[in-house]
């Protein structure tokens, strides 16, 4: 009888144990899931935060580069309007140095005498109105104390004469365009008037009077140094002998 019971008592004990070892492995099992479901979450959100990012960053980059965009486009136009806004125009007479010089619309006649070193003494300052404002291809003349008025004429250009602020234009003044520049008799400043003459070019034509004598004939004036037919041709038809 005895023997029976410790039978029935090891029997009863291991399946207590069975089911004790059972539940163990199952709540483990369970956990397991619970981690590896928790872990795929975890995977999922920041899965889902990199994708957000990355389309975060595209969207960023997108707005930069239609800032770059917009700012060289912006740039381009200010370029263009800077290029468009420059005049050249031609100062002669009294000055230091007379020349062909670039300014920007808007400018004064007394920013471009600067530009050439400013007024001789020789100049007649009641005579110049330095507060005209500068026009794209016209020449300035600074004329000279007691010296009259000067207009010639040239072709597709204008002539402003100073001092009285008056701008002669060829194509629309009959007047000028039939006026003509006389070599023999003109002095510096009306032959500096003549196109592609400068201080130097002037001073040998008056040279060339003096020491040689008059020009008989217009083409005579490519016996200067310095005017060659090419130059000649754009004189041709301004100038005189008579």
């Amino acid at each position: 009888m005895k023997k029976k019971e410790i039978i029935i008592s090891v029997a009863i004990a291991f399946v207590l144990s069975l089911i004790m070892l059972l539940v163990t492995q199952s709540k483990g099992s369970g956990n397991m899931i619970v981690d590896k479901s928790s872990k795929n979450k975890a995977l999922k959100s920041q899965n889902t935060e990199n994708i957000q990012d990355k389309k975060l960053e595209k969207s960023v980059n997108e707005d930069e580069k239609d800032q770059i965009d917009v700012k060289e486009s912006t740039d381009n136009s200010g370029e263009k309007k800077i290029e468009s806004s420059e005049i050249a125009v031609y100062i002669s007479g009294e000055v230091k140095s007379p020349q062909v010089v670039r300014m920007k619309t808007g400018d004064r006649l007394v920013d471009a005498v600067e530009k050439c070193g400013g007024m001789t003494k020789d100049a007649d300052l009641n005579a110049v109105n330095l507060a005209l404002l500068l026009k794209d291809e016209a020449h300035y003349i600074i004329p000279k104390i007691g010296e009259e008025k000067i207009t010639s004429a040239k072709s597709n250009a204008n002539t402003v004469s100073v001092g009285d602020s008056e701008i002669n234009q060829s194509s629309s003044n009959t007047e000028s365009s039939n006026s003509k520049v006389n070599i023999n008799t003109a002095d510096k400043t009306a032959l500096m008037s003549l196109p592609s003459i400068g201080e130097k070019t002037a001073q040998k034509i008056i040279d060339y009077r003096e020491n040689v004598g008059k020009f008989n004939a217009k083409e005579d004036l490519k016996n200067v140094s310095g005017i060659g037919d090419k130059k000649y041709s754009k004189l041709e038809e301004l100038i005189t002998v008579d």
